[in-house]
């Protein structure tokens, strides 16, 4: 009888170190995996934020109001107008 119990953990041993053994190996490389998507994803997430600095940077810039000024005098050859020669319009009371 109690060989029999031997056998039979024996035989579960068997089994079960060379399964965890397995197991073992296939999580680490699932981990390597893992942790090379992490490794691009921040790569990537650094890329992003310092293009979408650049891009503020861009926004201001073109916001910028002595660069208006300067496309509306130098491109479009705008002049200010006199203060004479602007029409102002005053609205009072407004639609119902």
């Amino acid at each position: 009888m109690e060989n029999r119990w031997i056998k039979r953990i024996v035989f579960l041993l068997v089994l079960t170190i060379p399964l965890l053994f397995f197991l073992n190996i296939r999580q680490t490389f699932q981990f390597r995996e893992i942790e090379g998507e992490v490794v691009d994803l921040e790569r990537q997430q650094k890329e992003m934020y310092e293009e979408n600095k650049r891009m503020v940077i861009g926004i201001e810039f073109l916001r910028s109001p002595e660069r208006i000024d300067s496309l509306a005098q130098d491109v479009l050859e705008l002049k200010p107008l006199e203060s004479d020669k602007v029409l102002r319009i005053i609205v009072t009371g407004g639609a119902k």
